[in-house]
């Protein structure tokens, strides 16, 4: 029989990994907005503590070293474990799946959440501001939400095959 949840709407992977580090503090959830040329990325650990505000991600390699340099810095400074890092951001196009894979591949927690399950999540209902966009995301990551990021394991393999995921 599989174990249930009395929260079932939450990520049980997302549910495992806050388990598992022991205190919300002991996580990392990097908030990426993604766009075509350069993503948005907020980190604050699992209490919503922002610990690294807004700052650039190019959607290329050397954006991912960037990322994952930063990711390091805060989990030496922090003293969180890597493994319990995940990331996350809005259901997205094409052009975020090398960030996403790349994560993956690296095997970090990707997580994608609904745009308008976000939006409600924002402070401001009104305005939409990256920082904004980001605070959104980051509410539904740290209350558990959101489902597996990049498609199948299959679709994944198939892009492999055309070249199209490092």
């Amino acid at each position: 029989m599989k174990n249930k949840s009395i929260f079932s709407r939450q990520n049980q992977t997302i549910l495992k990994l806050f388990e598992q580090a022991g205190h919300p503090r002991k996580v990392l959830c990097v908030v990426l907005d993604y766009a075509k040329i350069t993503h948005t990325a907020l980190c604050c650990n699992g209490t919503g503590k922002v610990v690294k505000n807004p700052f650039p991600v190019k959607n290329n390699p050397a954006g991912l070293v960037l990322l994952l340099e930063t990711v390091d810095k805060l989990c030496r400074k922090h003293q969180i474990n890597k493994e319990h890092v995940f990331f996350g951001g809005e259901d997205c196009g094409t052009f975020a799946l090398n960030m996403i894979y790349s994560l993956r591949d690296r095997g970090f927690l990707v997580v994608g959440v609904n745009a308008a399950d976000a939006a409600k999540q924002r402070e401001n209902h009104q305005a939409s501001t990256d920082k904004l966009d980001l605070l959104g995301i980051a509410n539904m990551l740290i209350n558990k939400r959101g489902t597996l990021a990049g498609g199948s394991i299959g679709v994944q393999r198939a892009m492999r095959k055309k070249g199209s995921v490092p």
